[in-house]
């Protein structure tokens, strides 16, 4: 339960202040249990693509893609210029990045999500 609510109030299993992972608590074996335990399909299906980031302790940090770290905001193929070119491109248009999402495509086009 604590994990779910940490989760839930951060809207990730990263800390909102401070941007480091957290896990379970509790072995990997007892919160499947907890999960099957609720006989439903689509989180089971979940659960199985998921567990392996959940309980892996890496990245640890919120951060650039480039230097080992995870976003949620930008495609893990995009480098610190990048982001940086689509944060100037955001502040020159009047657009808030923090309710995007920004993916690198083919070549040099980025798109906005």
């Amino acid at each position: 339960m604590e994990y779910v609510g940490l989760f839930l109030g951060n809207l990730s299993n990263y800390k909102s202040f401070g941007h480091t992972k957290f896990i379970p608590r509790v072995e990997e074996n007892v919160f499947e249990k907890l999960v099957r335990a609720t006989e439903d399909e689509d989180v089971i299906r979940l659960w199985e693509e998921t567990k392996g980031e959940i309980y892996s302790p890496s990245p640890l940090c919120l951060g650039f893609p480039d230097e080992g770290n995870t976003t949620g905001f930008y495609s893990s193929d995009m480098s610190k210029d990048d982001i940086r070119l689509l944060e100037a491109f955001c502040e020159d248009v009047k657009l808030d990045a923090l309710n995007s999402r920004f993916f690198k495509g083919s070549g040099s086009d980025m798109e906005l999500g």
